[in-house]
């Protein structure tokens, strides 16, 4: 017998796991915390994923959506990111990003 999905889980899970895969086939996981700002999504790969490239614009698979258009402070949760989320990393140009993406910082 099969179980059924709780529908609620999101709203009681105390964990958001996020895939973050990027155009080279690398994928990196991690866990936030699901009331976290996206704005930390986009320091994580600023600062962890380091995706080669100096802009770059976040979207989600499934449902496909483009996360730079979101406010960067809603949380995980009313994102629908929670429990798990697979996240693109492109580059800004490759996903279209009108300049809502990130901006990794280049240091001497």
């Amino acid at each position: 017998m099969l179980k059924k999905k709780n529908p609620f889980f999101p709203i009681f899970s105390s964990v958001a796991r996020i895939q973050f895969r990027l155009p080279d086939g690398r994928s990196q996981m991690d866990r936030f915390d699901p009331d976290e700002p996206l704005e930390v999504l986009y320091r994580f790969v600023e600062d962890s994923v380091k995706p080669g490239f100096s802009r770059f614009s976040l979207s989600t698979t499934f449902p496909s959506r483009q996360l730079d258009s979101e406010d960067r402070g809603r949380t995980l949760r009313q994102l629908g990111l929670v429990p798990t989320a697979t996240v693109l990393v492109l580059p800004a140009a490759a996903a279209g990003s009108r300049g809502g993406g990130g901006e990794l910082q280049q240091f001497a």
